[in-house]
């Protein structure tokens, strides 16, 4: 039973990407520890968005892309292990990965020369550290996987109504098995739930959303 919807599954996909960091700019937070921010390690965390945290990762991430293909043809060994411990599970994952830079410049913290550019491209966008700029663009591939102008924004509680009361009325289900199943919704729709923008989130990405189509090709699908 497919129970997500197409905006959530995107929204899911992009999350992904940013598993590796975390992120807020120089105007949001105070900068995080010197350990939190060579590790890479930190669970991502959204943010509160505006227009000008949305533009500055607009123009942040083709640099963060290009970067990110200069170190790996540079760091042949790091692309390698990279792909043998972390190899994708769907088409859309292994898109989502070749278009990353967020998780693959995280392993580059602890490399100084590395870590020198990538500060100079936070620096220039206004960002105050890596987990700042993974925080922002987290929060906005969240919002833009759950914007659909076409759709409309997909409201959890009520998807997860219908699938109960479709649960509740299969007759070729038996009482043991409706049970089974609603636990499983359950632990399904919990894990949806993390993938849900922040309130207002959706609102300020959705005069960016044909930016952010281009920035990913998607006008070329």
């Amino acid at each position: 039973m497919n129970i997500v919807a197409a905006s959530l599954l995107r929204a899911a996909v992009f999350a992904g990407m940013t598993l590796g960091a975390s992120v807020a700019p120089a105007w949001a937070q105070e900068q995080p520890s010197a350990a939190v921010e060579q590790t890479g390690d930190v669970e991502p965390k959204q943010v509160p968005l505006n227009g000008k945290l949305v533009e500055s990762f607009l123009a942040a991430w083709p640099e963060f892309d290009k970067l990110r293909e200069k170190l790996a043809a540079q760091n042949p060994q790091t692309k390698a292990q990279e792909n043998s411990t972390d190899q994708p599970e769907s088409d859309e994952a292994e898109v989502g990965e070749a278009e990353d830079p967020i998780g693959a410049l995280a392993s580059y913290l602890d490399k100084p020369e590395a870590k020198a550019e990538i500060d100079a491209i936070l620096k220039k966008h206004q960002f105050a550290t890596y987990s700042d700029w993974a925080d922002v663009a987290q929060s906005v591939l969240l919002a833009f996987g759950a914007s659909d102008p076409e759709g409309g924004d997909t409201d959890l509680a009520e998807e997860k109504k219908k699938v109960q009361a479709e649960i509740q009325n299969d007759a070729a289900l038996s009482e043991d098995e409706k049970q089974a199943a609603l636990k499983d919704l359950d632990e399904q729709f919990a894990a949806l739930e993390s993938f849900q923008p922040l309130p207002g989130n959706v609102e300020a990405v959705k005069p960016y959303v044909a930016k952010i189509k281009a920035l990913f090709g998607e006008d070329e699908n």
